[in-house]
């Protein structure tokens, strides 16, 4: 009974956690990260945002990316991935449909996937799911504590790297996702994306 009641005590307290008492804090309405992208043979400032929206509709906190790409007229446009994210406990998760396709009319649920932890160990791996069945990448956690150097400052960083883009992320949970590198088929940076600037 004693051990009962102390779990009980103890979902009791993690449940009851405020959100600011969540981890990756910076994660809320309206901030946003700029990056300067730097190759062997080419650099340019302010050309990738991190930013941190809701979900048309509803407060659902989104992460957007979007950087400037050249097309046939030779404009600029924006291009880029967004994904739902919540903030928990062990980290920073990517929220997904767990009912795809005509069940997901009826049936709709929500699946989680940690996507940059906050309690980090060498070696661990983080599938992504589509649906909430399809395994479609992993993450994988290839050094902690790992410093680097970009134009926004010096900081600790969590190292992940994924199976089907070929880059790596360099994630601060208090302030934010610092470099991304780029790599080729063999694992060599190609080029990357340091943190210059942010509104927080």
């Amino acid at each position: 009974m004693k051990i009962r009641n102390a779990v009980f005590i103890i979902l009791l307290f993690v449940s009851c956690r405020q959100d600011d008492d969540l981890p990756f804090q910076w994660v809320k309405f309206g901030n946003r990260i700029t990056y300067n992208y730097v190759a062997q043979n080419n650099s340019e400032d302010n050309v990738l945002i991190l930013s941190v929206g809701y979900k048309d509709g509803s407060e659902q906190l989104r992460l957007r990316y979007t950087y400037p790409i050249w097309d046939s007229t030779s404009t600029y446009k924006s291009a880029g991935e967004d994904y739902n994210v919540v903030r928990k406990i062990d980290g920073l998760h990517k929220r997904v449909s767990s009912n795809c396709g005509f069940g997901g009319a009826i049936f709709p649920g929500n699946s989680d996937a940690l996507r940059a932890p906050a309690i980090t160990f060498v070696g661990d791996t983080y599938p992504e799911y589509y649906c909430a069945k399809s395994l479609i990448n992993r993450h994988f956690l290839i050094e902690t504590k790992k410093e680097i150097n970009v134009p926004l400052g010096t900081f600790s960083t969590t190292v992940l790297q994924d199976s089907v883009f070929l880059r790596k992320e360099y994630w601060d949970q208090k302030n934010g996702l610092m470099m991304i590198e780029m790599l080729d088929s063999t694992g060599i940076v190609t080029s990357r994306y340091e943190a210059a600037s942010r509104n927080f």
